[in-house]
Order: structure tokens, then sequence, then C-alpha cells
């Protein structure tokens, strides 16, 4: 049975008090969060370790934290959630779905405390010693946060296919969902019934896209273009996994340090050659690019 703390919604699953820890980090709206929280309570139980899932205002209620610097230049930190202190020597990786700080009211200072709760969970987020999957971005918590115009330019950017136009595909085009999972990409469990050889070039293409803006997890979500190619249209790093088959939850597993080789298949964005990175080459005939 879970304990749970006394701040909402925080969950304890297994483990003893000074065992590995995984967090998942989540909202309280986010409906991946209780298939997630099954999924990862189990592994890391096996493993002799635990799970805390903890939703926002988990986090926002917090009743000490502890941030600083060492004289080496290392964070350290420390949070005390009712009986829970997650300290960073325990921790093994965070699963982070972490939207903008909610505070009640809307007097003057709402705003100014919103930000100032923001740079918090950020340098907290920074200062953990293991993989966060998804860091904190300048545009959001659990990566960047941008329009399906931004993500398209991204991808411009990067050179890989994306819909031309500032504008939404016209409504019926034929989509795709892709999930990138650290160094793996697969198509959601609907998708993977109609997988078409045209798609192979993404699922080898969008890990290392996604390293390359620091993320773990991505979403992402394919169309055809007017000559019939299969282009990005838009993005998000808060995928929907509310359906994990036996592929999904082996490749998250895996990302977390949770599946049989224990370490963690998470492709680094210093393995994706940061700024200098390119896609790799297409070497798929020309009838599977363009069919």
């Amino acid at each position: 049975m879970a304990a749970r703390a006394s701040e909402p919604g925080a969950v304890r699953e297994g483990g003893s008090a000074e065992g590995p820890l995984w967090l998942l980090l989540h909202e309280l709206d986010d409906a991946s969060a209780e298939p997630l929280r099954r999924c990862l309570a189990l592994a890391a139980r096996a493993q002799g370790g635990e799970l805390l899932s903890l939703p926002a205002p988990a986090l926002l209620q917090a009743r000490h934290w502890s941030l600083r610097m060492d004289s080496a230049g290392r964070t350290r930190s420390a949070l005390q959630l009712g009986p829970h202190r997650i300290e960073g020597h325990r921790l093994r990786a965070v699963l982070n779905r972490l939207g903008p700080p909610q505070l009640a009211g809307t007097h003057a200072d709402a705003a100014y405390q919103q930000q100032e709760w923001q740079a918090i969970l950020s340098f907290w987020l920074a200062s953990l010693p293991c993989p966060v999957l998804n860091p904190a971005h300048p545009t959001g918590l659990c990566g960047p946060q941008g329009s399906p115009s931004w993500w398209r330019l991204q991808a411009s950017h990067a050179g890989l296919p994306a819909w031309p136009e500032t504008s939404p595909p016209p409504p019926g085009r034929e989509q795709r969902r892709l999930l990138v999972l650290g160094s793996q990409c697969l198509p959601d469990v609907q998708s993977r019934a109609a997988m078409e050889p045209a798609l192979r070039y993404w699922t080898s293409a969008l890990p290392a896209f996604a390293a390359r803006l620091d993320l773990a997890l991505l979403e992402v979500w394919l169309c055809r273009d007017g000559a019939g190619r299969w282009v990005l249209d838009r993005a998000d790093p808060r995928p929907e996994l509310r359906q994990l088959d036996t592929a999904l939850e082996a490749a998250l597993l895996a990302c977390l340090g949770l599946g049989p080789d224990r370490r963690g298949q998470v492709l680094p964005r210093t393995a994706a050659g940061g700024d200098a990175w390119r896609p790799p080459p297409t070497t798929l005939p020309a009838e599977e690019l363009h069919p």
C-alpha cells in the first residue's frame, strides 16, 4: 500500500528510506501520471528502490528546501516533503513533467512569486546529480515550450523536413505520432499498426534532434506535405503516455535506468554534437522518403 505524505498527492511506493529513489514530477491534471506511476513503481521495487510521485502542489508546499554550493562548486540540495526527505545521493533519475507553477490568488505580487518559484524549481532541477528527463529550460520547467511554428523552425534549422507554413496543416491531413524515449524513437501504439518504410528515416533522426534540445522525452507529430512526404508539424516535451505497450514501456524504463542493464539509455546532448549536430545521413531508398 502506498504511504501518502501530508502534502497533497505525494505518493511513496515501496523501498526503504535509504535505498535508490526515482522521482515522477507531474501536474495534478496530467492524465499520464497514474499509468506512469504504476509502471515505474513496479520497476523501482524490483531493484530494491522506491518511486516518489510528486504533483506540483506537493513541491510548492514543501516544509523545507536546502540549496547550497560546496567548496568545490557543486550544488547540494535537500527537500523535505512530510515524512520524505529527498537528497541527491539517493536519486537515480527524475521523470519531469512539470508545467509553470500555479499559485493561488490574483494579488499584485502573484506574477512575481510565480517567477520566483519558476527560478527555484529550475535551480533545484539543475542541482540534482542524476539524469533529469526533461531538464528545465528558460521557457518551461520540463524543456522548451514553443508553438508549433517554433518547433517547425527548430526542425528546419536541424535539416529535417518541416511543414512549411506558420499556419497549421488543413483539417483531415494524414498524421503520425512518434515518441522519442532516450536513444529510441517509436511510433505510438496506433501509428505502429500503420508503420510504413518512410517513417524509418524519422525514427532514426529524431533521438539526436531531441538530444540537441537537451530532451530525452519528446512527442512529435508528422503530417503529409503537398508532395506527400512526411514532415514535422509540431512537438511536445510532455508526451502523452497513457498507453504503454511492451516496446514503449521497455524504452521508458531504459531511459530511467530501470531496464535490465540499469544504466539509463539517454542520448546526451554532447553525443549529438551540440550546435554542430547534423541529422544522420539519409540511407533509405528515395521511394521510402518520398512514397
